[in-house]
């Protein structure tokens, strides 16, 4: 079938080339047991295990000794797909633990819903969702493996300090080094910026110093940045594609909400959406592209709401979420869920897919995975402050507490409650995280008046709306949300 050639080129370049930058930039060049360490490789919340398609593109000897994923969509495809020498349902339910397979690398992608900033009223570490986080730390120490990698969004920032506190505490005997990367910064176009956390056993180091550890690190990471390709269309799939051809026919067709001003070109794609989401791609269109001379290199996600929908230029795609709706409008369509799993740069085009995986659960998959790039740049970083011939010795038992280093570059703002609108109580950051979330709000409700404007759509003030305001004619006055959805949604 049809595939981009330059997409498979990029697959079959990445792992090599960011290989060699690695052992440009100091570390692995001393090492000449990097291609004959073979790593045994377990995972927890597994997904679609893009450590595996990692090791698989670095080129790098391994054997899978487990995996674990609560989500049915996810244990078929580890189980087609990956084949891991042994299986766990639920992380949480091992009794244990010194049972588990022996293993040097430990990768675990904790959920990341209690944390994101998409999820307003979360609990953070009193969330259901976070047990994981706490299991994580004792199956790193039960295993005593020399590497760990951790995975999490950017909004876990506004519980660093807790984070910091309960790792070093649970890891001692480890050094954890916080890192922050995005697939843009080594040349693939999906925005996804992410937490890595770099464990790694304190007796195998190469040396005892932990900042010459992190030189080492920040210099291997500035070694590989790589700007990102302009020509999106070259990674996606063709028109003809059958993939594509199965979405136009599946999916549901929306009339009746007209096309908002959008240019000839998007019109296309507007009987797939519904009208909120029409809304929102008009919204991107007129305060976001045509400001830059109507261009149509974008992708927009229509998913979320009107003046939020993040948008990304120049080859670039915003950042793939389990219930994303990506409009690539060079293209005039929809991203399939396949292309999304292209985003996190897994080889679709040697994947035999399970049939028994709907479209909607592939695109879940896409939306909660790591950037096989990404994880396989922190395993080499991982690796490069190790002695490798001494990978697979036994871990001492240890006291006291781990050492941390922070490399990301970001403040951490502890995290409060705080009100907001309707008396609802959300988590967020001190100071000037509190500035930027309030400068980001009224930033986004000057766009929308300038889009109401424009469109021609009735303004209600949603703060004190009048009590003789009518939305329509013959209508009872309404108050509050109802009346901003009446004006804006219909």
């Amino acid at each position: 079938m049809a595939y981009p050639v330059a997409a498979a080129k990029q697959w079959e370049e990445w792992g090599p080339a960011l290989v060699n930058a690695v052992t440009q930039a100091e570390g692995l060049h001393a090492q000449q047991g990097l291609k004959g360490t073979k790593i045994l490789l377990g995972s927890d919340c597994s997904g679609c295990e893009a450590p595996v398609f990692a090791l698989h593109g670095l080129r790098l000897a391994f054997r899978h000794r487990w995996s674990c994923d609560v989500a049915n969509h996810s244990r078929l495809w580890i189980q087609e797909v990956c084949k891991p020498e042994k299986f766990f349902d639920d992380m949480l339910q091992r009794k244990n633990l010194q049972e588990l397979p022996p293993i040097n690398l430990y990768t675990c992608g904790f959920p990341c819903k209690p944390y994101s900033n998409l999820h307003w009223q979360s609990s953070g570490f009193k969330d259901p969702n976070a047990r994981p986080f706490q299991a994580m730390l004792e199956t790193t120490m039960a295993t005593g493996t020399p590497m760990a990698i951790f995975e999490n969004v950017l909004g876990l920032s506004k519980y660093m300090q807790a984070v910091q506190k309960e790792m070093i505490r649970a890891l001692p005997g480890y050094k954890i080094f916080l890192t922050k990367m995005c697939p843009t910064e080594l040349g693939f176009a999906a925005r996804r910026g992410r937490f890595f956390f770099l464990v790694v056993r304190s007796d195998l180091c190469l040396t005892d110093d932990a900042k010459k550890l992190g030189d080492l690190v920040a210099r291997i990471m500035a070694k590989v940045k790589k700007p990102v390709p302009k020509n999106l269309r070259d990674y996606l799939l063709p028109a003809n594609h059958k993939w594509v051809l199965a979405q136009q026919a599946r999916q549901k067709k929306h009339a009746g909400h007209g096309t908002c001003g959008l240019p000839r070109s998007l019109q296309g794609v507007v009987p797939s959406l519904t009208s909120r989401q029409v809304k929102a791609l008009a919204h991107a269109w007129h305060t976001r592209c045509a400001p830059r001379g109507g261009t149509l290199s974008f992708v927009a996600d229509v998913s979320q709401s009107t003046g939020r929908a993040p948008v990304g230029f120049s080859g670039e795609v915003p950042c793939v979420t389990p219930g994303g709706r990506l409009v690539a409008a060079e293209l005039g369509r929809l991203l399939v869920p396949e292309e999304k799993l292209m985003m996190a740069n897994f080889p679709v085009h040697s994947i035999s897919i399970p049939k028994d995986l709907s479209p909607c659960q592939v695109a879940d998959l896409a939306g909660n995975t790591m950037h096989t790039a990404c994880i396989g740049l922190a395993m080499l970083c991982t690796m490069a402050m190790l002695k490798l011939e001494k990978l697979n010795s036994p871990a001492p038992s240890t006291t006291g507490h781990g050492e941390w280093m922070d490399l990301s570059g970001m403040k951490h703002g502890k995290a409060v409650k705080t009100k907001a609108a309707k008396g609802r109580k959300v988590l967020c950051g001190k100071g000037k995280a509190m500035k930027a979330m309030k400068a980001e709000t009224h930033g986004r409700k000057r766009m929308q008046g300038k889009f109401n404007r424009r469109m021609g759509t009735v303004t209600v003030d949603s703060q004190r709306p009048s009590k003789s305001r009518k939305v329509q004619q013959n209508q009872k006055p309404v108050s509050g949300r109802a009346a901003y959805a009446a004006a804006y949604y219909n």
